[in-house]
């Protein structure tokens, strides 16, 4: 699907936000976004796009901060300073770039406690995982639909099985297929992935100035090992 499609359709969802909806949207959005330059002080009203993160904007970056200024949206990862912000790493340049974005509505933005990118991959991916952390009180048909009476019941165990069980209903049951290159190389790709991954978290351990630095030597040479056998 294209961007314009993709735009249009979460307009569309967005249309139908009601009077205490939480609207939490997380994308792989190939957008560098960087950084908000209005306003001062702690309380400054930034806008889409907060104080932090890596300061690159891209065209892409530059698209989708209109599309969230329009719709009232916000990227929450960028109003929490991190000591590492790089969700992807450049092939080329070995540039750590932040790609993957959480937004939510503005008004949100003091619903929730923490947001950035997760230390390392999650997943056999080359981006690493985002997360949020949301502050919200029991509702009483929240509570309701967990088979409860009453909130006090309601221990952060409970909720967090219901999420799972909603994730794993929700969430594709088989992997992509790989590609044909990928697969006549797995065997020493495999390795490779592994330590890059692994470096790569040792690295968001312990950064190295912003998150748009380059990264340490080993890592340069794992990736350019893996870009070799493509």
């Amino acid at each position: 699907m294209h961007w314009d499609e993709y735009e249009t359709a979460l307009a569309c969802v967005l249309s139908r936000r009601q009077s205490g909806d939480i609207v939490i949207i997380c994308a792989d959005t190939n957008a560098s976004i960087g950084r908000g330059c209005l306003g001062a002080g702690q309380n400054a009203d930034y806008g889409a796009v907060g104080p932090h993160g890596i300061n690159f904007l891209n065209d892409s970056g530059r698209r989708l901060r209109s599309f969230m200024e329009l719709h009232d949206l916000a990227a929450l990862s960028s109003f929490f300073k991190k000591p590492f912000n790089g969700t992807w790493l450049h092939p080329c340049s070995k540039l750590q770039k932040q790609l993957d974005h959480i937004m939510i509505s503005r008004c949100d933005v003091k619903r929730f406690t923490d947001a950035g990118a997760c230390c390392g991959q999650l997943i056999d991916s080359d981006h690493s995982a985002v997360f949020c952390k949301l502050r919200f009180t029991f509702a009483t048909d929240v509570v309701a639909s967990l088979g409860r009476s009453d909130a006090s019941a309601v221990s952060y165990s409970t909720l967090a099985k219901a999420v799972e069980k909603t994730a794993a209903e929700t969430l594709p049951k088989l992997e992509r297929p790989a590609p044909l290159w990928f697969a006549a190389k797995e065997g020493v790709m495999r390795a490779h992935i592994v330590n890059r991954n692994a470096t790569f978290s040792a690295h968001q351990r312990q950064p190295r100035g912003d998150g748009g630095h380059l990264l340490p030597l080993d890592i340069e040479r794992r990736a350019h090992a893996c870009s070799s056998m493509i």
